[in-house]
């Protein structure tokens, strides 16, 4: 005996507001997308039953009959987006972006990765709003291969790098193995690093509020060969701090000489630039750091001692305006001619810096 084909039915309240109702087997499903409710009955039998008798207590609602049709069994109704409109595909540009909104559970994330598989972006934008995957996406990464990535996105535009502190993507050690020609990479939350080897990753920003001591520090142990700029937030509301666990890391990271450094939320801006690893930077390499500076003469002391080191780079970026007077300004700038106010170059912290990528 074949049976017989599903079923839909769209009926619209006395409001014009569509509703429908669809018949499948044993399944009787309800609504549509993300509002759709599938309810699985003990036989085809109940579950026409429970459909007729659906359809006349909406009849005596006062629903009106649009459209009853038969469906094939491979129709989206039956099959619904897991996603739906939580991803935006732009083929032209090769970029996926997906929001977390209610959920971002196992199944969730799972079926993200799927979408990534199938479409393989070149970018991935990954929106709280206001879910957080958590290590569920990390997980499900576990398993798959996005060779096609070379842009990960993982911030909420809209929302200040404070209101994104809790927002996880899990391990990026774990994420970053499954994409082997990852490029550049923005991060904000609560990011997680353990020792990373990855031979493609040129752009690597890193926000927090705070950045915890064992994730910069983890920078210590990673090998990253084509690295050459690193972009940080140490801290924002919650800042400045102490930025000795970043400075050990970037002591021992296994990296190419940079050629752009760019450090934020520091609580000494003299110590940082005392500590500063001397071979971390490359010629005519760029260095900004933002942060507190507490006496303008520690400062010009502290310029005496790095400016050999500092005469070769092409630029040095640091809070002048909001610390030093006129004379200590001058000074300054007489030490490290290369020097310049922070405010007097674009941060790359923003993210205006992926909207190309």
């Amino acid at each position: 005996m074949v049976a017989p084909m599903p079923t839909t039915v769209l009926l619209r309240d006395d409001m014009g507001r569509p509703w429908r109702v669809t018949l499948s087997g044993r399944q009787v499903i309800t609504g549509e997308g993300k509002s759709q409710v599938i309810q699985d009955l003990r036989s085809a039998e109940q579950a026409r039953e429970h459909f007729e008798g659906v359809l006349k207590r909406r009849r005596r609602e006062g629903y009106s009959l649009i459209e009853v049709r038969e469906i094939d069994a491979a129709d989206p109704l039956l099959h619904p987006d897991p996603l739906a409109d939580q991803a935006n595909w732009s083929p032209e540009a090769g970029t996926l972006v997906i929001v977390f909104r209610d959920v971002a559970d196992q199944a969730f994330c799972k079926a993200v990765v799927a979408r990534a598989v199938e479409l393989q972006p070149r970018v991935l934008q990954l929106v709280c709003d206001p879910a957080s995957p958590g290590e569920a996406l990390a997980d499900a990464l576990l398993s798959a291969t996005l060779p096609s990535l070379e842009a990960l996105v993982f911030d909420t535009h809209f929302q200040t790098v404070t209101r994104q502190q809790r927002n996880l993507l899990g391990d990026l050690a774990e994420v970053f193995e499954a994409m082997p020609n990852l490029q550049r990479a923005f991060i904000t939350g609560a990011v997680q690093l353990s020792p990373l080897v990855h031979r493609n990753l040129r752009e690597l920003y890193l926000l927090g509020d705070p950045l915890a001591d064992d994730t910069v520090a983890a920078l210590g142990e990673c090998k990253l060969p084509a690295l050459e700029r690193l972009a940080i937030t140490l801290a924002s509301d919650s800042g400045p701090i102490d930025a000795r666990a970043l400075l050990r890391g970037l002591a021992t990271l296994k990296a190419p000489p940079l050629q752009a450094l760019e450090v934020e939320g520091v609580a000494s801006v003299v110590d940082f630039l005392r500590r500063l690893p001397p071979g971390l930077l490359a010629d005519g390499a760029q260095l900004s750091v933002e942060g507190s500076i507490a006496d303008e003469d520690e400062l010009l002391a502290a310029l005496r001692e790095v400016r050999p080191n500092f005469a070769r780079l092409g630029s040095v970026a640091l809070p002048l305006a909001d610390a030093l007077s006129q004379g200590a300004d001058e000074e300054a700038r007489r030490l490290v001619p290369c020097l310049c106010d922070r405010e007097e170059v674009e941060s790359s912290l923003l993210p205006s810096t992926y909207l190309d990528w």
